[in-house]
């Protein structure tokens, strides 16, 4: 452990000499070595003939970062998506069914939907999945939620 009764004598060990000195035969040689810098920046400099691809590359660059980016992460997708199309797509009589009885069903209002379900005709009670799917349809979690909490 440090004690601090050992700090002054390892304080008088250290040296006290400068640890900078000037290299040697510096100022002997300064005049000449400071003649030859100011020739050489009096000097026009040559300049290099600038190539179009210079100028390019860093848009090339940009353009390709994007496109590897755009087949990384969108073709993978585009064609998962396009795969599940495929496979939940039904048959086109039955879509256009489908499509039909849809739209009969989003224009209706909520007491013709369900005095259709109560026409006296029968006592069948609608199955929960008919509801649900109604449900999602026309309303949002947040209506459905208000109008429990009634």
């Amino acid at each position: 452990m440090h004690n601090q009764e050992d700090t002054p004598i390892k304080l008088s060990e250290i040296r006290k000499e400068n640890p900078f000195r000037v290299p040697g035969n510096y100022f002997e040689d300064f005049q000449a070595r400071m003649h030859l810098r100011i020739e050489q920046e009096m000097q026009p400099e040559m300049k290099k003939p600038v190539r179009v691809i210079e100028l390019l590359k860093p848009a090339l660059s940009l353009a390709a970062s994007f496109a590897a980016v755009f087949m990384i992460v969108y073709l993978p997708i585009s064609s998962i998506q396009k795969r599940q199309l495929a496979s939940d797509s039904p048959s086109s009589e039955v879509q256009i069914e489908t499509d039909h009885y849809t739209y009969l069903i989003e224009n209706m209002d909520e007491n013709t939907f369900f005095a259709l379900f109560n026409n006296g005709d029968s006592d069948e009670i609608p199955a929960d999945e008919s509801i649900t799917e109604y449900l999602a349809a026309n309303y949002s979690d947040y209506d459905i939620f208000m109008e429990t909490q009634k």
